[in-house]
């Protein structure tokens, strides 16, 4: 396997790429340093993770996550303050998700990180973790699948009487239709709201549940048991 590594200078970090097939170009690999030094001179001013160390493993194929040596690979190199980001050279499915079995931080294809470098590395810095935005629903879906694996849910119910004392009864409403794939346009037109009006209500039911957006929100919902599934 080809190994590259890189300690920069301004911190006591290093960067480690594993890349068969070379696929990180030099230009990127330059990007990457560039944007964790200015990072790091932002630190004061974030809530960043702690991290001293950033792996980043590409992969050829989804296949990989069931050889025992790569499983053994991820699990060695993982340590108490570094960070492994799985890069695919391909794009993301939902078989993708079974990396996320195993101690990553990141799991994202090689073109959006090209596209979307300093969005990736800013959230490790400040959450510890990233996936594919893609990918959300995916996982949605997965969560809903392994509620029940004899058959999937047709439907996504709030359960009121959890959530009555934490949403005000248009909130409920609109958190449901959310569940249910709506957007906001969607939203607006079954209740007979204005759009400004759904607007305000998701954010502030984003700000109650204490998520970045309506993916993670349902996924909270899911996970906080609000959610029941029909058939």
């Amino acid at each position: 396997m080809f190994t590259t590594s890189e300690r920069l200078s301004t911190a006591n970090f290093r960067i480690i790429y594993f890349d068969k097939k070379n696929k990180l170009t030099k230009e990127l690999q330059q990007n990457i340093s560039k944007i964790i030094k200015g990072l790091y001179e932002e630190k004061n001013n974030l809530n960043e993770k702690e991290c001293n160390e950033m792996i980043f493993y590409l992969i050829n194929s989804e296949d990989e996550i069931s050889s025992d040596l790569f499983q053994y690979q991820i699990d060695s190199l993982k340590q108490e303050n570094s960070q492994i980001l799985i890069v695919s050279c391909n794009a993301l499915t939902r078989q993708s998700l079974s990396f996320l079995s195993l101690p990553v931080n990141a799991l994202l294809s090689l073109s959006y990180l090209e596209k979307n470098t300093n969005v990736v590395l800013r959230s490790l810095f400040t959450k510890g973790v990233f996936l594919e935005p893609n990918l959300h629903t995916e996982l949605v879906t997965e969560i809903e699948r392994k509620t029940n694996r004899s058959k999937p849910f047709k439907k996504l119910c709030l359960n009121i009487s959890k959530v009555a004392s934490i949403f005000t009864k248009k909130e409920q409403e609109i958190l449901q239709l959310i569940l249910d794939g709506c957007n906001n346009g969607e939203i607006a037109d079954k209740l007979f709201y204005a759009n400004s009006t759904v607007s305000t209500n998701i954010s502030s039911i984003l700000k109650k549940m204490e998520a970045n957006d309506r993916t993670e929100a349902m996924v909270k919902a899911i996970r906080n048991g609000w959610v029941d599934g029909t058939y």
